[in-house]
């Protein structure tokens, strides 16, 4: 979990712990991801993905797909997460930030 927590901004990191990290991850066991689309900016990049959970696109039905859109900006030359990626919602919002 430390690596993954690694690929986080500081600011991000500080509101998330390997613990939730982990906790996470056992939430959905059946699930795929997809790049969409992504656009690069100076120093910041979008990434839409589309999650398949448990069967998404599916011809059977059984899941169903979710859209996101995770922000990276630049680091030290390096891309880190903004905000925490699916299935990560329980992290603390930022100050002034509500949910």
């Amino acid at each position: 979990m430390e690596s993954a927590l690694a690929l986080f901004t500081p600011e991000l990191r500080s509101r998330c712990s390997a613990e939730e990290l982990w906790r996470s991850s056992l939430s959905e066991s059946d699930f795929s991801v997809r790049i969409r689309e992504t656009t690069e900016h100076e120093q910041v990049t979008e990434i839409n993905v589309r999650i398949a959970i448990g069967g998404g696109d599916s011809p059977f039905g059984g899941g169903h797909d979710v859209d996101r859109v995770m922000v990276l900006e630049r680091e030290g030359g390096e891309w880190r997460i903004t905000e925490p990626p699916w299935p990560l919602w329980w992290c603390p919002p930022a100050p002034g930030q509500g949910r």
